[in-house]
């Protein structure tokens, strides 16, 4: 932890060199919480980072289905190339939209794991005790939190516009490579089936040369040819 000192007043100047004396942020009364991100910000902050960081299946899966990478991955991909000083502006800018929109995620999830509760038969009371909050109307406030943050859009990585300019996005890649794997059967059958044809032809000329041949005995030299006229 950084060495202070309280009485010089630049703690009250530095928020940030605030906090990492004191260990933690100064409390204001109120959750100090970023919006929910832009989904546009989310997919580009995706396409960004996946371009920068993406690894082995990970490259295949972009170049092949334009599915980026994680997003926790992306920003434990950031966070080491920071700590390594390889990390652009870009890329810290990045990995901070994917923060919110990992954050936002998991309010979802709790929140249809708190309905799910209350389904069940959980109280507020029973729910702050678990969260360890004041009391059951700290429960209910939590609650419509999420509800809140449930209600906002998200960018789920099979939605949306095509990632990348000039594409028709990846179910539409799926259905051109299946039309192509089709056709392409169709012209091999296609050729097989010729080739069948082909053979069955040239074993019906060599059958009939055959029996033409058979037809004509070999006569010995110097015997006499019945079958002339």
């Amino acid at each position: 932890m950084e060495v202070c000192d309280a009485d010089d007043g630049s703690l009250d100047e530095d928020p940030w060199r605030r906090g990492r004396c004191r260990g933690a942020w100064p409390v204001t009364g109120r959750p100090v919480e970023p919006p929910a991100p832009d989904p546009k910000m989310v997919r580009a902050a995706r396409v960004h980072l996946t371009g920068r960081y993406a690894k082995g299946v990970q490259v295949l899966l972009w170049e092949t289905y334009e599915r980026p990478m994680p997003d926790v991955d992306a920003i434990e991909a950031v966070i080491k190339a920071a700590e390594d000083g390889t990390a652009i502006g870009p890329d810290l800018a990045a990995a901070l939209v994917l923060a919110q929109a990992v954050r936002l995620d998991a309010d979802r999830r709790e929140f249809r794991l708190l309905n799910a509760a209350r389904d069940a038969g959980l109280e507020a009371e029973a729910i702050a005790t678990v969260l360890d909050l004041p009391g059951a109307h700290a429960a209910r406030e939590h609650i419509d939190h999420l509800v809140r943050r449930a209600s906002r859009p998200v960018a789920a990585v099979s939605e949306g516009p095509p990632l990348r300019s000039g594409s028709t996005g990846p179910d539409e890649d799926r259905r051109s490579r299946r039309r192509g794997q089709r056709a392409q059967h169709a012209a091999h059958n296609g050729q097989a089936r010729g080739g069948e044809g082909q053979g069955r032809d040239g074993a019906a000329s060599a059958a009939e040369t055959t029996r033409e041949g058979s037809s004509k005995e070999e006569v010995p030299r110097g015997a006499v040819d019945d079958r002339r006229p």
